[in-house]
């Protein structure tokens, strides 16, 4: 039986033309509000990988939803 998701995780739904390492940049800069260096958005693209086990963090599909790590 599959675990069910709380409603309440935020979630990311990829649009045609996104990465994990903008879709990292842009939310680490709201977040934040100033541009995060380039280890930041590593850690999160890897936490991203982690977190939806990612096979292959370059490819991701338009409509797949994510699940967006807590920062």
């Amino acid at each position: 039986m599959a675990e069910a998701k709380s409603s309440t995780e935020p979630t990311y739904k990829v649009v045609a033309g996104d990465n994990l390492w903008n879709i990292s940049r842009t939310l680490l800069t709201a977040h934040a509000g100033k541009e995060p260096s380039n280890a930041e958005i590593m850690n999160l693209v890897n936490e991203f990988v982690a977190l939806n086990q990612i096979a292959n963090r370059d490819l991701i599909y338009p409509d797949q939803i994510l699940q967006i790590p807590k920062f």
